[in-house]
């Protein structure tokens, strides 16, 4: 599944997470990888949480910091892609509206 503005990404079970002085480290339990993420990183990072779209991520970032949505999204598309290459996030199916 590539990675695009309408890709529901997800955080992978098995990655611990411990946030020290104003960073967020990502580990994986499956490969020993870490990864670490600043505070608007964290941010993205919590709201990978398999419902929301690149872009409502982004468009949600664009309220919180001095960024357009579409700059966020640019850098979203390139941390997530890290993040999904390193096994950290995965995409999964967007979810179906309610009835």
């Amino acid at each position: 599944m590539d990675l695009n503005s309408n890709s529901v990404p997800s955080r992978r079970e098995g990655v611990l997470t411990q946030e020290a002085e104003g960073t967020l480290l990502l580990l994986s339990l499956d490969d020993g990888q870490y990864f670490s993420l600043d505070e608007v990183g964290q941010r993205m990072w919590d709201l990978c949480n398999g419902v929301r779209t690149v872009r409502q991520i982004a468009e949600a970032l664009a309220l919180e910091y001095e960024a357009t949505a579409d700059t966020i999204e640019q850098d979203a598309l390139g941390l997530l892609g890290e993040l999904k290459a390193d096994g950290l996030v995965e995409l999964v199916p967007r979810p179906s509206p309610a009835p």
